[in-house]
This record gives C-alpha cells, sequence and structure tokens, in this order.
C-alpha cells in the first residue's frame, strides 16, 4: 500500500480529513490496559490513520481496529534507533513511509 498523498493543505480539511494523515499515540507506560483500549477506540473513532503501541498490546487491541481504515503501529523506540512497524488487522503489510521495512 503506498502512503497517502496530500490533495490540499491542512486548514482545508475538516477533522476527518486531518485525522487521516495522524499516527495517535498511546504509548505513555503508566497507561492500564482499560485506558490503552478507550485511547484505541478514541483513535478508531476520530478515524486516525495508525494508533501506535507498545507491541505487547497487539492482541488486545487488534479488535477495535479491525473493519476500519485505522491501523496499529507496535512502536519501540529510543534515542538511537526508532523502529515503526504497521500491519493492517488482516496481516497485510503497509510500508509505513519512515524509511523502515515493514513486515
Amino acid at each position: 500500500m503506498r502512503m497517502k498523498t496530500l490533495t490540499k493543505k491542512a486548514a482545508d480539511m475538516n477533522l476527518k480529513e486531518l485525522a487521516s494523515y495522524i499516527d495517535y499515540s498511546v504509548l505513555k507506560p503508566e497507561f492500564t490496559p482499560e485506558e490503552i483500549i478507550d485511547l484505541t477506540k478514541d483513535g478508531v473513532k476520530l478515524e486516525c490513520a495508525t494508533i501506535c503501541i507498545n507491541p505487547g498490546y497487539m492482541e488486545l487491541c487488534n479488535p477495535y481496529v479491525q473493519g476500519t481504515n485505522t491501523m496499529l503501529c507496535p512502536f519501540i523506540g529510543n534515542f538511537d534507533k526508532i523502529l515503526c512497524e504497521i500491519k493492517k488487522p488482516s496481516g497485510q503489510d503497509r510500508n509505513c513511509g519512515r524509511g523502515e521495512i515493514c513486515r
């Protein structure tokens, strides 16, 4: 899948259009599983492009993104290197556009 191409300026987009370009971050280590589910639901409701989560929460959050245009982005990061892999719930790969190879 190719990255989305901008068709107009952000200032001219409505909320749904703008959200489709946003990576929604749910990465605070102190979030409880219930908070992670609630935030995942929020990202899906907004129709964000991706929801970046700790890889350990993929199974927990996957049911909430199935059948939507929002994808999960298991995220592992540090100051030296960032690895971001985006997969559709069906397992179909997507190029995350961050210079990394997505599997």
